[in-house]
């Protein structure tokens, strides 16, 4: 069998079946917490992305950083808390 002329390539919009859905649980996101930090300042690396359409909702350019705190495991819980805060404001009202 011959190979292809074009590489293949999916593209939104194209029919329903693959037209970008709006999100509806938290499952429809990716989210990674990561903690950084010193000795007495720790923060909370949050990154998200939407699993519907590939969206990236944080960091967004200006975005705030989450902390300091005073220990790691501070930062990671408020880093989660953040996110799962963001997920769900995002469920409500999705761009």
């Amino acid at each position: 069998m011959p190979a292809p002329s074009r590489p293949f390539r999916v593209r939104w919009g194209l029919g329903s079946e693959n037209a970008p859905r709006a999100p509806t649980h938290v499952d429809d996101y990716l989210i990674d917490v990561a903690c950084w930090g010193s000795w007495s300042q720790h923060f909370a690396r949050v990154k998200i992305r939407r699993k519907t359409d590939g969206k990236v909702i944080f960091p967004f350019e200006g975005a705030a950083v989450v902390g300091p705190f005073s220990s790691a495991g501070e930062a990671r819980e408020k880093g989660e808390q953040f996110a799962r805060d963001l997920v769900y404001a995002d469920i409500k009202n999705p761009e």
